[in-house]
């Protein structure tokens, strides 16, 4: 599984690397979307090891449900698979005894992925945004899940379900965890606190940056991914409560359905469009070299030539360059959009 895993990555990245225009829409895209399928054979594969090793796993319907990056299709080359696992008993299984089986199916799944080999690793499983995250339960009961999510669950855990997606498994299962969901992602923004809420969350998510990272930090850092991502998902929960046309997984997606529909200036969206390309390409050439997690420019003359040459830039000048004006647009559109979204 992991010398698959590997061979797949290398033929992605061979076209990533040779396309003659790093950042073109088209490329960056359908790269995101290809490392997304690879990442469900995977879990789909992973699973099926999970069930030699569980006596009676046909006992039980489980179903894995992508979230964050995985469930819009837009994975990193390095990254966590984010997930949700649902279980349902088989025609004359109670519910405890399922929902014990799929527990262990589900265990078993994150080690098989999570192990490192010889071979080395694979899509890193992380069940972290389930309801009462690592204190609750691996795996619950579509009614188990419909109660919490209509009794205790907060704003920023319906952010989080705006992504969620059948990845492996029980698909049908699956798309039951969506349907029932689904609508309460569009109602979260009419709670007059989710605006302020989800602003502060950014803002902390900012003051947490090491000082001495700020500055290269791609990802979370001022007017980086988070930014873009942050902004085109408030856009989308505010104005997609009255429409839906905007209700739309991905960050590509949902940015160019602002941009459609008139919810973001035509040349506005252009400009962030263009910058959130440029840092993704930027992570993915940091993640590429040694196939290891990173979301920071690297700081050493000789990465940074390296990096820019696979981008085709000049130098590592140029690189740096563009990397601070990436930056400067995306948090100047930020500002303007995410503490104004109304």
């Amino acid at each position: 599984l992991r010398r698959a895993n590997r061979a797949a990555l290398i033929e992605i990245a061979a076209r990533d690397l040779a396309a003659v225009d790093a950042g073109a829409v088209e490329i960056v895209e359908s790269v995101a979307e290809e490392l997304s399928h690879v990442a469900d054979a995977v879990l789909e594969c992973s699973l099926a090891y999970a069930r030699a090793e569980v006596p009676g796993w046909e006992r039980a319907r489980l179903a894995v449900l992508a979230l964050g990056k995985a469930g819009a299709q837009e994975l990193n080359y390095i990254s966590d698979v984010d997930v949700v696992y649902v279980v349902e008993p088989a025609d004359g299984v109670g519910v405890d005894e399922a929902t014990a089986i799929g527990t262990r199916l589900a265990a078993a799944q994150a080690r098989i992925c999570s192990a490192h080999t010889i071979e080395g690793s694979i899509w890193q499983v992380d069940a972290g945004l389930r309801p009462e995250g690592k204190a609750g339960p691996l795996v619950r009961t579509l009614d188990s899940y419909r109660a919490y999510y209509d009794k205790w669950a907060k704003n920023w855990e319906f952010q989080a379900m705006l992504k969620a997606r059948p990845m492996a498994g029980d698909l049908e299962l699956a798309q039951g965890f969506v349907d029932m969901v689904w609508p309460l992602v569009w109602r979260v923004a009419d709670d007059d606190a989710f605006v302020s809420e989800v602003q502060a969350m950014r803002r902390r998510v900012i003051s947490l940056i090491p000082q001495r990272e700020a500055d290269s930090e791609i990802k979370l850092g001022a007017g980086g991914l988070r930014d873009t991502e942050f902004t085109v998902q408030l856009l989308q929960l505010v104005h997609g409560r009255a429409d839906d046309r905007l209700r739309l997984r991905g960050t590509f997606d949902g940015q160019e359905a602002l941009i459609t529909y008139g919810y973001v200036g035509r040349e506005d969206g252009q400009r962030l469009g263009e910058a959130y390309r440029f840092q993704r390409v930027l992570e993915h050439r940091g993640q590429l070299f040694h196939l290891r997690r990173t979301h920071l420019l690297p700081k050493d003359a000789a990465s940074l030539r390296r990096t820019a040459r696979s981008m085709g830039e000049r130098d590592a000048e140029s690189l740096a360059g563009d990397w601070q004006k990436s930056k400067r647009r995306v948090l100047r559109l930020h500002q303007r959009m995410f503490y104004s979204p109304l």
